[in-house]
């Protein structure tokens, strides 16, 4: 029986670096924070040391000595600061973190019907907003990274935007997942210095729930379809926005339609979870199964993310009854990092963000 193990800062000899963070002395790094942190949804960040291998349940209360509050939505980071998008429906609040330490910087509100967020450069913070079934278009707003209640420019993009991803080509892409009667299965591309839609992009599959970019500025999307059709992997090509579609079998998707989707920074390799885990190359028509032993083949992941510094696969699932999440790292050849030991993270982990 494998066994879950919980640890709380444990700072092991044999793994200690010998310099530490100054603001926060537990934190063995050369330069703070050295890992990974955990979005959990019900309200709370993981932070896994990568330093000494361990786990703390939550960073954001040891750090700030009092709780998030509430569910959390989005986290992004830039180089300088760190941006929580945390509250439900009318309820919202954008809060400010040091990137450095996770001290809270101050809290704006309020903001209502959020759906992501994504700090770019270090210069803005763009959400958008948006409401499932409505036949209203949604919104993107650009907000000043310095003070996030103050909207600098605000767009018209589909309905029920869900989802951004930031190019470091000066782009920025949303996609647009609709929902009743009122669908919409497009990606929009936003031209950052001009804050304007350049382009609007049909992905040929239907309700997009996630979305990233490869090492080489591809995009690819994650479609969950409509029942069993119109599900699958869509390729955005860089520069002409060519769609190549992926379909999924006739069980169309599997997933828990909460995203599962990750690539390398250098391998071109893109990841995603569907009836399992899958892999696929950038350049490649096909896609398989990630695992090929029996431990894992069939397993469908809450969340997975790459780790860009070392490659390393992280997968957390949900615990059962409402219990704390688990997390499992593995190697780029499918190997357990952590000898198939499930660590304990908090409830409802949905998203990772590496950090060094």
């Amino acid at each position: 029986m494998k066994k879950i193990f919980q640890i709380s800062l444990i700072v092991a000899s044999v793994f200690a670096l010998a310099s530490c963070n100054k603001v926060y002395e537990d934190i063995t790094s050369d330069k703070g924070f050295k890992g990974a942190l955990v979005r959990n949804q019900a309200g709370s960040i993981s932070y896994f040391s990568e330093v000494d291998n361990s786990i703390t349940a939550d960073i954001y209360s040891t750090v700030n000595g009092v709780d998030l509050g509430g569910p959390l939505t989005a986290f992004s980071m830039s180089s300088q600061k760190g941006f929580l998008l945390k509250g439900a429906n009318n309820d919202q609040k954008i809060e400010t973190l040091n990137s450095e330490t996770l001290i809270s910087e101050g809290v704006q509100g309020s903001f209502s019907n959020l759906t992501d967020l994504v700090a770019v450069s270090d210069t803005f913070v763009v959400v958008t907003q948006g409401v499932s079934g409505s036949e209203n278009s949604g919104s993107l707003m650009f907000l000043d990274i310095n003070n996030v209640g103050a909207t600098l420019k605000t767009l018209s993009v589909g309905k029920n935007p869900t989802r951004l991803a930031y190019s470091r080509g000066k782009k920025l892409y949303v996609a647009n997942t609709g929902g009743g009667a009122y669908p919409d299965s497009t990606v929009m591309v936003i031209d950052i210095d001009l804050k304007t839609v350049i382009d609007t992009v049909d992905l040929k599959l239907k309700k997009p729930i996630d979305m990233v970019l490869d090492s080489y500025q591809n995009i690819w999307v994650l479609c969950a379809g409509e029942g069993v059709q119109n599900a699958g992997l869509a390729k955005i090509s860089y520069g002409t926005h060519e769609v190549t579609v992926f379909p999924f079998d006739n069980e169309g998707y599997i997933g828990k339609g909460r995203g599962g989707l990750s690539a390398s920074k250098f391998g071109g390799t893109v990841y995603f979870v569907n009836d399992g885990l899958y892999s696929m190359q950038f350049d490649d028509t096909n896609f398989e199964k990630f695992f090929t032993g029996d431990a894992y083949a069939n397993t469908i992941f809450d969340a997975i993310g790459v780790n860009p510094y070392n490659g390393r696969l992280f997968c957390a699932m949900d615990g059962e009854n409402n219990t704390d999440g688990t997390l499992s790292i593995f190697s780029s050849d499918g190997l357990s990092i952590n000898d198939d030991a499930k660590i304990s993270v908090g409830k409802m982990p949905r998203q990772f963000v590496f950090v060094r």
